[in-house]
């Protein structure tokens, strides 16, 4: 049989064992966490950095011959600072759905092609710009 003395060791040891493991795996689990947040951080701020960057540097310019089907008359109002009523007016858009229509679906619906529609709103472009200051 064991002794007293012995049982005693024993159980130290074992106790100094799971002591050292909890504590390694507390200093593992902070770690990883303390990489885990550094790293997305990292990540957040170098995206929003490298948006910045194309943004300012390599935005395609805005012309009006890159005027698509896609696009809505709300999306054409902001980019090229219409007033939000002025295609509606000038082209008598009366559905409900203007500005959130687009020029496909707009077309479709008074049975003209796109492009001729595009056209028409390209022109109405040129006017506005030619005419009047653009709205801020």
């Amino acid at each position: 049989m064991e002794s007293d003395k012995q049982k005693t060791i024993k159980e130290c040891g074992r106790t100094k064992i799971k002591k050292i493991l909890v504590i390694v795996i507390l200093t593992v689990g902070i770690f990883s966490w303390i990489y885990v947040f550094f790293d997305v951080y990292q990540i957040r701020n170098h995206r929003l950095s490298f948006q910045n960057y194309l943004s300012r540097y390599h935005r395609a310019p805005v012309s009006i011959s890159n005027i698509s089907s896609w696009m809505t008359f709300d999306y054409i109002n902001k980019i090229f600072k219409l007033s939000p009523t002025y295609l509606s007016q000038t082209l008598k858009i009366t559905d409900s759905k203007y500005p959130l229509l687009t020029i496909g679906q707009y077309s479709k619906k008074i049975n003209a092609s796109s492009t001729f529609l595009i056209k028409n709103i390209q022109n109405a472009i040129e006017i506005y710009s030619a005419s009047s200051t653009p709205v801020k």
